[in-house]
């Protein structure tokens, strides 16, 4: 049996720095090997708040706000720490042979829950899995005690609101054959394992305030990106609130309010993000971290006003600390609040993409795209609005299927719904391709005479796409139902001069 001890390390808290490493999952993905930068935006925001050798991880905030627990292998081997934000010193949990990992406060703050397995032996090597069991330990030291048992893996444990179960991920009662994971939960007290659901393969569940909901990350299979779900633990009805591209994953729950921080990756990133779904909002993405760096597995404050997550900046995995209340859904300032997008259903359109075109968001991974033309996106506003003028950002570069980069609107049409038919407002066919530089200054500014409307469309008729791709060691050109064209954001423009999105 492991034991805990209350020996101290201390640990300097210093500013991030200018550049943030590659961070990827370690479970899934491998290690990083190239470093990128983060965004100025974010600089003066963000504080790391462990250092020293081996890499911290998968990060628990107190209930009270004071301390964080973390898994780490500074020592060696993957054990728990913990960190006094006011003293800015670490300890170590639990010691002996294994391996620990996952800690989950519970609700009062007095136990900390994670997974143990016992060290690696030569039957691993052999075909045989070394189990991963769920155990207990006071926060502040002492002897743990084990609530499962078994040859299964049982990880990524989570409190139940009232604090008196612990779910988590395991391995049991998965079907001979089958490669899944299934929620579970057993008493803090004690008590037998019971099956909680095995809809889905179901990682890192977190609750609602309420209790009455839960997320968490699932993979339906080696061919599918991984994505969000949402369920009520009545009814075990989950639905997906992350795009079917990309992939997303270790889903918070915010303590304060309907939005959950999880870590996500969409095409054309350079790497790994924190993301804001408003669940309010039919689960919009707000991007908390941003340039072409890797960050992950966020965990929300009391509060509920910042997060800490992990980067490896230094080449190892550190924990930095950054205050999002700026990036908090709030209610809108608009008469027209929010807006609904609505593509074509066209088998050309990308329909999952379509929220991105609303989030101001101009990195490389927030755009909707569309493969040939005459494709639209509608936007409906709450209310009718009078509206004066409709930008479009556009463009794409770097893309090594096409090579000129382009893949910027040439050709669009503004049009309106009067009630009766689709009237066309403003119109152009020979905007300039982007060549780079900001994608927010890069816009084709469609003016008309103001207009009461409720309904929009931006369609697009010509793309600035060469047809151009790279098949190695030739290039090709595709045919013309083929070009690619990339809508960064669209700004709809009130008769305020503001954008009402």
């Amino acid at each position: 049996m492991h034991v805990c001890e209350k020996g101290e390390l201390e640990v300097k808290i210093c500013t991030v720095p200018a550049f943030i490493g590659l961070i990827c999952l370690q479970c899934l993905c491998g290690w990083p090997s190239a470093e990128a930068a983060v965004s100025a935006k974010n600089l003066v925001k963000v504080i790391r708040i462990t250092s020293g050798k081996g890499n911290d991880t998968e990060a628990a905030w107190s209930p009270d706000g004071q301390r964080i627990a973390f898994q780490s292998d500074r020592d060696g081997r993957s054990g728990i720490y913990i960190l006094d934000l006011k003293s800015e010193k670490v300890k170590r949990l639990e010691t002996g042979p294994g391996y620990s990992q996952y800690p989950a406060w519970s609700p009062d703050g007095k136990y900390i829950a994670y997974s143990y397995a016992a060290p690696i032996t030569k039957t691993v090597f052999e075909g045989q899995v070394t189990a991963f069991n769920m155990f207990i330990v006071p926060a502040d030291g002492g002897a743990p005690r084990q609530l499962t048992s078994g040859n299964h893996i049982d990880y990524c444990p989570t409190f139940s609101p009232a604090g008196d179960y612990i779910y988590f991920t395991s391995t049991r009662d998965v079907d001979s054959g089958k490669e899944a994971m299934y929620l579970h939960k057993v008493p803090v007290s004690t008590g037998n394992v019971d099956l909680v659901s095995k809809v889905h393969s179901t990682v890192q569940v977190s609750f609602s305030p309420d209790g009455d909901s839960y997320t968490y990350g699932s993979i339906a299979d080696y061919k599918s990106c991984a994505g969000v779900f949402l369920s009520k633990l009545s009814s075990n009805s989950p639905r997906r609130i992350t795009p079917a591209e990309g992939f997303y994953y270790s889903p918070r729950w915010s303590p304060k309010q309907d939005v959950v921080a999880c870590t996500g990756y969409r095409v054309g990133q350079k790497g790994w993000g924190i993301w804001l779904l408003d669940l309010a909002d039919d689960g919009r993405q707000i991007s908390v971290t941003g340039g072409s760096g890797n960050n992950r597995s966020p965990a929300w404050s009391p509060d509920g006003q910042s997060l800490v997550y992990e980067c490896n900046a230094t080449g190892q995995y550190k924990l930095y600390r950054e205050k999002i209340s700026h990036l908090l859904p709030k209610p809108a300032s608009n008469p027209a609040g929010r807006v609904k997008v609505i593509l074509s259903v066209s088998a050309s359109t990308n329909a999952n993409l379509a929220p991105f075109i609303t989030d101001n968001d101009f990195s490389d991974g927030s755009g909707w795209y569309c493969e040939g033309v005459n494709q639209w996106v509608e936007i409906t506003l709450t209310s009718p609005q009078v509206i004066k003028q409709v930008n479009v950002h556009s463009g794409y570069l770097g893309d090594y299927q096409n090579p000129s980069g382009e893949g910027s609107v040439k050709g669009c049409q503004v049009r309106f719904w009067d009630g009766a038919a689709w009237k066309t407002l403003a119109e152009t066919n020979s905007a300039e391709r982007y060549k780079g530089g900001p994608r927010k200054d890069y816009f084709i500014p469609m003016a008309f005479a103001p207009v009461k409307c409720e309904k929009l469309r931006i369609v697009v008729t010509e793309s600035n796409d060469t047809r151009r791709r790279i098949s190695a060691p030739d290039q090709i050109t595709v045919p013309p139902d083929k070009v690619w064209t990339c809508i960064r954001e669209v700004e709809v423009i009130g008769q305020n001069g503001k954008s009402l999105l």
